[in-house]
């Protein structure tokens, strides 16, 4: 059964310790120009994971994938195509 919420992001949920248990790498990829949340947010993100990283790009606010995809893809495959030695 779900109740509703008055938040429509949801409730707030402290998830430090899950993340910093995550032990593969985690690109987070971000809108310079977001309107929700400013660059901080995922900075602080990419140093709870243990190899979190951090690509921000520019001329893009909260859809990267849709405003700018050819290089969106590029930030992507090229993360992926990494070794990611430990």
């Amino acid at each position: 059964m779900s109740r509703r919420r008055d938040n429509p992001r949801g409730d707030w949920q402290d998830l430090t310790d899950e993340m910093g248990r995550i032990t593969v790498p985690v690109l987070f990829a971000w809108g310079m120009h977001d309107a929700f949340l400013t660059p901080d947010y995922p900075l602080m993100l990419a140093r709870i994971v243990p190899r979190g990283h951090l690509y921000i790009m520019d001329h893009t606010s909260h859809h990267l994938q849709e405003e700018r995809p050819h290089d969106f893809y590029a930030v992507v495959t090229g993360f992926l195509n990494q070794s990611h030695d430990r």
